[in-house]
Parts: structure tokens; sequence; C-alpha cells
């Protein structure tokens, strides 16, 4: 069970951290464009 939630904790801050990365390159983008 444990083991379980861990794996999902670590799957949540792997999207996370993807979204995030995503929006950044985004907000670079935007930043050029003006």
């Amino acid at each position: 069970m444990a083991l379980d939630v861990t794996n999902q904790a670590s799957e949540y801050g792997r999207l996370l951290n993807e979204t995030l990365e995503i929006g950044m390159s985004v907000h670079q983008e935007v930043r050029k464009l003006k």
C-alpha cells in the first residue's frame, strides 16, 4: 500500500514538473513575440 502511494506521488510530481517546464517555455515564447 505504502509503495503504491509513493508511486502515485512521484508520478504526480513528474507530471507537475512537465507542466511547469511547458509553462515556462510558453511564457518565453510569448515574451519573444511582444
